[in-house]
């Protein structure tokens, strides 16, 4: 089981720095976000409707997760994508981790009573130390943080912890349809969003219209196609495996051990791949970091 947690997260990461590589070499905006998810969304729905058997098979409940887990995912997406244009890739994975550390770990804690141990406690410690340190020393931001910057960070904290809670309560729910119906709903959801946005918002022509189908397919070249259409591979194997995951790991310990791999992998890429400059403060969170998963109860 621990198997499919690192390899979620090590998905996450590659997902991640494909972010960071497209948002250089494209357009940002509300037109570029909203023409990403409805891509990203279509290829979801075709990938959990293969899976799922070509069937769907949802309850009200279920409808109810999936309209809040829309809300939440689109959410998250716009402001990481924000966040890149901001600040380098390894605070991103900084500010996702510490998110999906304290949120799902509090809720884990206080709602489904999940044991408090020591040691869990210490990694905890550790790995929000770890999600500090580059903001306190580092130096390593060409830009100035702005209330803007400030606020799009803020956003990306919350927004990493909120989906993984509704994964929790989704997975230990025993009302609800199965998790491929529930992943499919949920991206037909963001089409009918983003679409209805593009539409009426956005787009001058109809998506139907030969002009609005050139003003809309004109955005991307097929590179750009192309890693979209990868991350959305990526992003929905990631959810998959999160469900399953966390239907028999405690939440506290997933949180922490996720967490970790991705502030350590989100460093790598950082230094490795885009040669941004690392301060003193991001080495001290990758040590940190991998303190908190040596620590921690459930990695060993």
């Amino acid at each position: 089981m621990y198997i499919m947690l690192v390899i979620s997260s090590l998905l996450s990461v590659g997902y991640t720095a494909l972010t960071k590589s497209f948002q250089q070499k494209t357009e940002s905006g509300i037109r570029h976000l909203m023409m990403y998810n409805l891509i990203n969304a279509s290829f979801g729905c075709v990938y959990f409707f293969i899976a799922s058997g070509f069937t769907v098979d949802v309850n009200m409940l279920t409808f109810i997760y999936a309209v809040v887990y829309a809300i939440t995912d689109i959410a998250m997406l716009s402001f990481q994508i924000f966040a890149l244009e901001c600040v380098s890739v390894s605070v991103v994975a900084v500010l996702a981790m510490s998110g999906s550390i304290l949120i799902p770990s509090l809720f884990g804690i206080g709602y489904f009573g999940e044991a408090v141990t020591v040691r869990l406690v210490i990694s905890s410690v550790l790995i929000v130390a770890a999600s500090v340190l580059p903001f306190i020393r580092g130096k390593a931001e060409d830009k100035k943080l702005s209330w803007k910057t400030a606020f799009i960070c803020a956003m990306v904290f919350l927004m990493n912890g909120a989906p993984v809670v509704q994964m929790q309560l989704y997975a230990k729910d025993t009302r609800v349809c199965s998790s491929l119906s529930y992943f499919l709903l949920t991206n037909i959801m963001i089409v009918t969003v983003c679409a209805t946005v593009l539409r009426f918002a956005i787009l001058k022509k109809s998506f139907f219209s030969k002009n609005g189908r050139r003003e809309l397919l004109g955005i991307y070249t097929l590179p750009q196609a192309a890693n979209i259409g990868i991350r959305t591979a990526m992003m929905n194997i990631t959810s998959v495996l999160q469900v399953v995951v966390l239907a028999v790991v405690p939440a506290s310990a997933y949180a922490v051990l996720n967490s970790s791999i991705i502030l350590i992998g989100g460093f790598l890429v950082s230094l490795l791949v885009f040669k941004e400059k690392q301060s003193l403060g991001n080495v001290l969170a990758v040590i940190l970091a991998i303190a908190a998963i040596v620590i921690n109860p459930q990695a060993v």
